[in-house]
């Protein structure tokens, strides 16, 4: 073990030794949860209100954070918990990688799109158009199947500008910067003025958009993991309905 190593067991140790005292004397645990933005409209609130429901006890230390970042902080043992995008890299033998939710990918287009009106068209008919991305090295996994889904149709996206919030993103299509590919977890909330969203189909879809969940087992209550679990069921089948009944109203 290195001197990093050693350093990190140590404060690991002593949190979990502060934590077990602050559970004797019946004060508050507070739980460092990271989170991608795209999980802010949906995913989150959810979770934190059902696990507060059942654990009124324990207080939450939140931050937005891109996939890099969360696990860099687990691993310094600056989170607890992390939500973020697949696919990752390795990561340490003592963090948890469980996938949780699994949807798509779909294009956002300003709506004086040539193809806004469309419910679904092939990922190719959008070659020529200029695409707002996020660096590469915010979710470099993520960004790579982009890449490669793209190529399988054909083509390598023409990047005009780049982005790392999704909100952002969102902003810069509405506004007619581009167009570019957002989680089917958006499915449901009313977009920004002027963004419409259209189904790939074709050569080089459907493209996934996993949501995993990392943690150490040691600083997760299982309680909590099982609270996650059960939200993030519950919200996928409720937009897998709503993506099958856009899919069938277009036909």
């Amino acid at each position: 073990m290195d001197i990093e190593q050693e350093s990190l067991s140590l404060e690991q140790a002593d949190r979990a030794v502060q934590a077990a005292r602050q559970a004797s004397l019946g004060k508050a645990r507070t739980l460092r949860i990271g989170f991608v933005d795209s999980v802010i409209p949906r995913l989150l609130p959810q979770i934190l209100l059902r696990y507060k429901q059942q654990r009124p006890d324990v207080d939450f230390y939140l931050e937005e954070a891109t996939t890099a970042d969360q696990l860099d902080a687990l691993w310094k043992d600056r989170l607890d918990f992390g939500l973020l995008v697949l696919p990752i890299g390795d990561v340490a033998t003592d963090i948890c990688v469980e996938p949780i939710f699994h949807g798509h990918m779909l294009l956002a287009v300003p709506e004086s799109h040539r193809l806004a009106t469309q419910q679904r068209a092939r990922l190719v008919e959008f070659a020529g158009d200029p695409w707002v991305t996020f660096p590469a090295h915010y979710g470099p996994g993520m960004h790579s199947l982009i890449l490669k889904s793209c190529a399988a149709a054909g083509f390598s996206p023409r990047v005009a500008q780049h982005a790392r919030l999704m909100y952002t993103t969102a902003g810069l299509v509405a506004g007619g910067v581009g167009i570019t590919l957002m989680p089917s977890l958006q499915l449901g909330i009313s977009p920004p003025k002027g963004l419409r969203f259209v189904y790939p189909t074709g050569e080089g879809t459907p493209i996934p958009y996993e949501i995993a969940m990392v943690y150490r087992t040691a600083d997760v209550p299982e309680d909590f993991l099982e609270a996650v679990r059960i939200v993030t069921q519950h919200l996928e089948r409720e937009l897998s309905e709503v993506l099958k009944s856009s899919i069938r109203n277009s036909v």
